[in-house]
């Protein structure tokens, strides 16, 4: 399945093109797409977390385990190509 089928993709894309992810935890990232007009529930929560687990296994975040006792993600050079 390509990232693009995924729900909220759209949403998601634009919170990526308008801030440097650097440290942030999913629910960082849910609160700028419901910022977008998202309803705030668990089923989007999980979207949003299966979308960062995508690029993550992709190559686009990395997993900043030792910055804090939460799992957050931060981009990698990657995503700027």
């Amino acid at each position: 399945m390509h990232l693009e089928s995924l729900p909220l993709f759209p949403q998601f894309m634009r919170v990526l093109c308008s801030y440097r992810i650097s440290s942030f935890q999913v629910s960082d990232i849910l609160a700028k797409v419901i910022l977008l007009g998202v309803e705030n529930n668990n089923i989007n929560y999980q979207n949003i977390y299966r979308l960062v687990q995508r690029l993550v296994k992709e190559g686009y975040f990395i997993i900043d385990d030792a910055k804090n006792p939460y799992t957050t993600y931060t981009e990698t050079d990657e995503m700027m190509k």
